[in-house]
């Protein structure tokens, strides 16, 4: 387990990562570490609509985060970080407060609702792939719509 990544060793191999001057797997390599791939739980499979020019086909994982763990938002992929609540994140969203895309509502409605944050991190036998369609809907026009497993 790293213990300290705030240095400034860890943020110039993270600069690397974004700018892909360099691949996770030799960062570990030059630290010495590995990824423990068996704690890391699946959660759900989405795919993004046919319509979008730029696709993915996305799994979503769960661990359970080291005590003192602290929030980083230095990424392209998020506007900010922190610790919230589940449900509170859901109502915030839900309020126009907190933008959540609908694969972040989904894994929250599920662990908000897990027994324990342990049964949530042990993830599910397998996903079933969800993907948005558009469909018609009146009076607002087309919305997006897909059957959650």
């Amino acid at each position: 387990m790293v213990e300290q990544v705030g240095t400034s060793e860890w943020a110039e191999e993270r600069q690397r990562l974004a700018e892909h001057e360099s691949s996770f797997a030799e960062v570990l390599l030059r630290h010495g570490l590995v990824l423990r791939a068996d704690l890391l739980g699946l959660r759900s499979h989405w795919l993004t609509p046919e319509f979008e020019p730029r696709r993915y086909d996305t799994y979503f994982f769960a661990a359970l985060a080291p005590q003192g763990q602290v929030p980083d938002d230095r990424t392209s992929e998020a506007n900010g970080a922190g610790w919230i609540d589940p449900v509170d994140a859901l109502e915030k969203g839900a309020r126009g407060e907190m933008r959540l895309v609908p694969p972040t509502v989904y894994n929250l409605s599920h662990l908000a609702y897990a027994e324990s944050p342990e049964s949530f991190a042990a993830g599910v036998d397998g996903a079933q792939r969800i993907m948005l369609e558009p469909c018609k809907h009146e009076p607002e026009g087309a919305v997006l719509r897909c059957v959650l497993p």
